[in-house]
């Protein structure tokens, strides 16, 4: 299923965002997205390129979606205030060599 959705075009949705906050986003993946010539539709490697930082936004996009799904389904049943956190990549580091993570956690 992974494999069927990285050759799919990016989402629309996060193509508009990208479009929409262009200015505002961070510079590592602004320089990303603009080596790969600042496609706004195409598939993953067409819009950021090839790589291990596409990879990343691949992954991230799809468990940020995951993790939305859930957290709607859940707060419909039993609404209460969520978070996620997530280890990002430390200085020096490649994607696949830091503890990636996410927490999710509800409270009261």
């Amino acid at each position: 299923m992974a494999n069927k959705l990285f050759s799919e075009s990016v989402p629309k949705e996060l193509m508009d965002y990208l479009v929409q906050h262009k200015d505002t986003l961070i510079p590592e993946f602004c320089q990303l997205w603009q080596f790969a010539g600042f496609k706004t539709s195409g598939t993953w490697q067409e819009v950021f390129g090839k790589g291990l930082q596409m990879d990343e936004i691949f992954t991230a996009w799809h468990y940020a979606r995951y993790v939305n799904r859930i957290a709607e389904l859940g707060k419909a049943e039993y609404p209460l205030p969520m978070y996620m956190n997530a280890a990002l990549i430390r200085p020096n580091y490649k994607p696949g060599q830091f503890p990636a993570a996410v927490h999710y956690r509800t409270w009261a």
